[in-house]
């Protein structure tokens, strides 16, 4: 499970306009930070999505998340879903016998485990959520 806080789109806005308003505005920001003073005001008046070299700047980076249903709040990277999906399909007799509870394929779980597509057949047998994006912190990434 994740060691991280991950903010959602929201909490990454109130972070950066914090940012800017210490930093001394916009353009103060984006000579701080090197970036485009029109990349700082399009991105802070919500007219960009914070991009890659946007989030570099301020220390974060934007994650594709599963949600833990049972558990509020935790977060699984894709390797972490991956280690659950191999753990849970080992409680089985078979592949196939797991793939039949999901109502799904044997070929199809094949496929989910070899990355050929994605989890979304399996993610209520694993007690996950869809996927959402959040951003966290590459100082919290690297630790955890």
């Amino acid at each position: 499970m994740s060691k991280f806080t991950p903010l959602t789109l929201l909490q990454l806005y109130e972070k950066l306009n914090t940012s800017i308003a210490q930093a001394g505005g916009p353009s103060a920001f984006a000579r701080q930070h090197n970036l485009p003073v029109r990349l700082v005001s399009d991105t802070q008046a919500a007219r960009s999505n914070p991009g890659p070299r946007f989030l570099a700047a301020i220390g974060y980076a934007r994650l594709l998340l599963w949600p833990a249903l049972a558990e509020p709040g935790v977060f699984l990277r894709q390797r972490q879903v991956y280690e659950k999906l191999n753990t849970t399909v080992r409680k089985f007799d078979s592949q196939a016998e797991f793939a039949r509870s999901c109502c799904i394929a044997p070929s199809t779980l094949s496929n989910i485990m070899n990355g050929a597509r994605g989890f979304t057949p399996v993610l209520a047998a694993l007690g996950l959520g869809l996927p959402v994006y959040r951003y966290v912190s590459v100082a919290e990434i690297r630790k955890g």
